[in-house]
């Protein structure tokens, strides 16, 4: 289990290490610190302990700050830009903490980098005083208003048991100094590691003489305290193997009334043979000494007992009451599994409360030890059962992934009852996990249920989701304290179990209110069961019909569309200099293009290429009035009064908003004319400077103004050259973006293919546009006529 924590702790460390190689680029700024010490010592340092490495990543005695003149120390910092810094300043120790003008200790300083910056702060004293490297305990430290002093630190340590060891005098220089709460780290090296003495030093003030303080010790085993000699408190029986070892958590505060005299020591004879226990369980097998003002304490001490007593009585009593009413739901209907599911939610935060307070209450060490594993346990069952309660009440099914939460559930308790880890970072992830779930889920709309009244339980998730990360944020001293309790998570999870109650209810409310609506939906139902059927038959016999007639016009489609794809040319003459093919592909069962030719007498080849506007019937309507025409009027030299005679005809059929684009060439040898009206521009390979020549001819279309002047051109051609004629299918074609393949990449294309037999080049042209399309559906007829000159 412990190399399962290491390699998460190491992953950690590598995304820490990977999250600080981002920007270099940002600008380095200034930041300098000044710290003015009121009434300094006559050897007055001072320090600063923060979360960067240039301020000591938290180790109060490794940077120093300069001294400029007695009460005056200063240093001057690099960070790049948007660094957050948070530090604090200390006289080189913990202990030595900088108080603020109220004798308080401040808060972590804070500052995000921006530009150059100058910090000022005034210290008006330290946590504690030290005289040759012994704490002072004068009548100013424990005002009512200073925190209470723990003694944890700069204990002398031997292991071993020796009656001595208690008198004022004796010589312990040669004990190591060690931090109480380790037991010494239970030095390995003498055979006694279950009992031990430890002694500390301090200088009683005069103000404090004869005075009397509040004492008390927090520890998981068993000891005896010595003050200046004498024998003052015993606590549990230390004995003298673990089987008479008899340990015992304290819970009252007693009195130390100081000795009138400068030089004291207390002495704590400690045993616990449980260490080795409690260790592999994250505890500290050692112990703590507290002082305070005597006065203060019993006040406080009244108060902390009667608010934890009313939260304990309150927060686990009302869960459990609703425990037992959903228990009892359930027991009524048991395919309601989200009565089942909240209720074991219930129990899980009755134990979360319950085992939260009375871990401070209990006075057996071992006792207190099953409190914390028992409330470890009772997070994850409370944050488990109250997912499944959320998908049993969306989903008609519980999802598969319950099944993983399942086994994370089962981990994480595990991990909770070894390790002690009930507020550790996996049940903040797990939550989280929980959280973002429970949101994505809310938006997603397959398999669940419609959910009448869902905005309530969403509601009590949010209320508790806000004060789990308060209490995420007060664990991790993020945050100030908001009062002097700090569990503030039990407030969500009231929120949220009543909200949950709330809904429960009104949701078997609301299910017996459509349980009569759907009886008088029943009623009405049977009543109109027969005029259904009736009318059922009545629409199949119109299906039928329907069906029929739209049989009927699709065959018609069809064979206008084999009529339209019949009147263009399988092929083209065979001519000597010229080599002529086309291809189409339409939108619609009827196209609106059309491509023809007609071979004269004199050997002259007039080619055409046009585009109805519109697609189907219309556009095919259009297309065989322009074939008879060119079929009539072909042989017209001018091509402008070919165009004029169209537009005449094409008026005097009234089609309305029906045109023809058209492009005419006539070709004899080696010369071309061509007219076009309202067709896009067409293309010409040049294939002695292999170029692509673009031929522009403006006009309107056919069918739009009478006696428009339509322009005739004459071009010159030479074996090799190629001639596309397209239509604007092609040119103004739309993939899924809605973007266009534009005329540069349809001369692009055909560049790139000239050279090739026609064939391949109508082959080219179509590929390109099917890559463009993409698979987007085709809104246009695309329509190529391609001469080659040979």
């Amino acid at each position: 289990m412990k190399n399962i924590i290491s390699n998460i702790s190491i992953i950690i460390y590598i995304l820490i290490i990977f999250a600080g190689c981002g920007d270099n680029s940002k600008s380095i700024h200034k930041i300098t610190l000044q710290v003015i010490v009121k009434n300094p010592s006559e050897n007055q340092k001072v320090f600063i302990a923060g979360n960067q490495p240039e301020l000591g990543n938290w180790k109060p005695d490794e940077i120093q700050l300069e001294k400029i003149n007695d009460s005056l120390f200063s240093k001057t910092f690099s960070f790049k830009q948007d660094t957050d810094l948070e530090f604090k300043i200390t006289a080189g120790h913990w202990w030595l903490e900088a108080l603020d003008s109220d004798e308080q200790l401040f808060q972590n300083f804070e500052h995000d980098v921006k530009n150059d910056t100058t910090i000022f702060i005034v210290i008006n004293g330290w946590k504690n005083t030290f005289v040759n490297g012994r704490v002072v305990l004068n009548q100013k430290r424990f005002r009512s208003s200073r925190t209470i002093m723990v003694i944890d630190n700069f204990w002398k340590y031997h292991p071993g048991d020796n009656k001595d060891w208690a008198k004022e005098d004796f010589d312990d220089n040669n004990w190591k100094v060690v931090e109480s709460y380790t037991m010494g780290i239970v030095d390995s090296s003498h055979e006694n590691k279950n009992v031990g003495w430890y002694r500390f030093h301090f200088i009683a003030d005069t103000s404090l003489w004869n005075k009397s303080l509040a004492l008390l010790i927090g520890q998981l085993g068993a000891s005896q305290i010595y003050y200046n000699g004498k024998l003052l408190y015993s606590f549990g029986e230390i004995g003298n193997s673990k089987e008479s070892f008899k340990p015992s958590q304290v819970r009252v505060w007693k009195e130390l009334k100081i000795d009138p005299e400068s030089e004291q020591v207390i002495a704590v004879r400690y045993a616990n043979y449980n260490w080795k226990e409690q260790q592999n369980l994250r505890f500290s097998p050692g112990f703590v000494l507290y002082l305070k003002d005597i006065n203060s304490i019993f006040k406080q001490v009244s108060e902390n007992v009667r608010d934890a007593s009313y939260h304990q009585m309150v927060f686990t009593l009302i869960p459990l009451i609703l425990f037992f009413l959903h228990i009892f739901i359930f027991s009524f209907n048991t395919k309601q599994k989200e009565n089942l599911f909240y209720a074991l939610c219930l129990l899980g935060f009755a134990g979360v409360t319950y085992f939260s307070f009375e871990r401070f209450i209990a006075t057996d060490p071992n006792v207190i030890i099953l409190h914390y594993q028992l409330n470890g346990i009772s997070v994850p069952i409370t944050m488990f059962f109250g997912l499944m309660t959320f998908f049993a009440l969306i989903y008609y099914k519980i999802p598969w992934r319950s099944k993983i939460y399942f086994l994370l559930f089962i981990f994480i308790s595990i991990i909770n009852f070894l390790l002690r880890s009930e507020a550790s970072l996996i049940n903040y992830i797990f939550f989280g996990i929980i959280l973002v779930d429970i949101i994505t889920s809310s938006f997603w709309k397959n398999g669940k249920k419609n959910l009448k009244g869902g905005w309530i339980v969403l509601t009590g998730f949010m209320i508790m989701a806000v004060f789990i990360i308060l209490q995420i944020l007060l664990d991790f001293s993020l945050i100030p304290p908001l009062s002097d309790y700090n569990q503030v998570f039990v407030y969500g999870m009231i929120g949220f179990a009543v909200s949950m109650s709330l809904f429960l209810s009104y949701n078997f409310s609301q299910i017996n209110k459509d349980l009569e609506t759907q009886l008088v939906k029943v009623k009405e139902l049977s009543e109109r069961t027969l005029e259904q059927e009736r009318r059922a038959i009545k629409l199949e016999l119109e299906r039928r019909i329907i069906e029929a007639e739209n049989e009927r016009k699709t065959q018609e489609l069809e064979e206008a569309r084999k009529l339209q794809l019949s009147i263009l040319p399988q092929c083209f003459p065979d001519i000597s200099h010229l080599e002529i093919s086309a291809d189409m592909r339409t939108a619609a069962e009827v196209g609106g293009d059309y491509y023809d030719y007609h071979l004269s007498s004199d050997g002259t080849i007039t080619l055409v290429i046009g585009d109805a506007t519109g697609h189907g019937i219309k556009a095919g309507i259009m297309v065989t009035l322009i074939k008879s025409l060119f079929d009539a009027m072909a042989h017209t030299y001018f091509i402008p009064d070919f165009f004029n005679h169209c537009t005449r005809t094409i008026k005097k059929m009234n089609l309305g908003n029906l045109y023809m684009g058209m492009t005419v060439l006539k070709i004899r040898e080696y010369k071309i004319t061509a007219s076009a009206a309202g067709m896009p521009p067409f293309l010409i390979f040049r294939r002695n400077t292999s170029s692509i020549e673009e031929v522009v001819l403006k006009g309107m279309p056919l069918g739009a103004f009478f006696d428009f002047q339509y322009q005739q051109k004459i071009l010159k051609v030479s074996p090799g050259d190629v001639i596309l004629l397209l239509t604007d299918g092609f040119v103004e074609l739309f993939n899924a973006n809605r973007e266009m393949i534009d005329y540069d990449s349809v001369k692009n294309i055909f560049l790139d293919s000239a050279r090739n037999n026609n064939g391949n080049i109508i082959k080219d042209l179509l590929n390109a546009a099917d890559r463009w399309l993409n698979g987007y559906q085709q809104t246009d007829d695309i329509t190529f006529l391609v001469i080659k000159i040979k």
